[in-house]
Formats: structure tokens, C-alpha cells, sequence
């Protein structure tokens, strides 16, 4: 198997997890709002949303662009299916080499 990436992970990071997953919120709480408010500061924003997966980021941020139906999305080739997956938006996706258009743009 050819691994697409690998994590980091350090006994800090068991012992946080290990703390949420005894306490009474799995997916909601402290932890979740504490993230979100250090995540938001990195990103010098005022908000920021954690959701469950990177499908669910897609989906929040078709609706946070207003896709409608019928709008074309450009997708490279080599991206997850979940970016192209049969949508509830509507939404026509065109496969391409995205890394072929930016060169063409130089």
C-alpha cells in the first residue's frame, strides 16, 4: 500500500483525546469551542466551524459560496470523490488537471 499521507501524533495528543473521551461531550462542549476560538485567532478571522469530516467542510463550503444548481465546480482529476460525488446543490462538476491550468496561467 502507498500511503497518500502520515500523522504526527504524540503522547500529548492520546492524553487530550483520552481526557474528551472520558468527559461528557464527544462532540460538542469545551474542547470543540476552545478549538474553534484558537483556530479562528491562527486564521486572524472572527469565527471559525469545526465539523465531523472533510465531506461536510465541502458541503458547508458550497453553501457559504452559494452554489446553486446547475453551477459548474472545477475539481482536479486527483481529488477525493466526495468533491464530485453526487451533491445536493445541483452543482455540474468538471473534471481537469487543475496543475495543467495554473502552469498555463504563468
Amino acid at each position: 500500500m502507498i500511503p497518500y499521507s502520515r500523522q504526527s501524533i504524540n503522547e500529548d495528543d492520546i492524553v487530550a483525546v483520552e481526557k474528551v473521551l472520558r468527559s461528557d461531550f464527544l462532540t460538542q462542549g469545551k474542547v470543540v469551542a476552545d478549538f474553534e476560538r484558537a483556530l479562528a485567532a491562527r486564521a486572524k478571522t472572527r469565527f471559525a466551524v469545526s465539523v465531523s469530516s472533510g465531506t461536510a467542510a465541502l458541503h458547508l463550503a458550497y453553501q457559504v459560496i452559494g452554489l446553486k444548481e446547475g453551477d459548474e465546480i472545477i475539481n482536479d482529476i486527483s481529488e477525493f470523490r466526495a468533491s464530485v460525488k453526487k451533491n445536493d446543490f445541483g452543482f455540474r462538476p468538471v473534471l481537469r488537471f487543475v496543475r495543467n491550468i495554473l502552469k498555463r496561467r504563468k
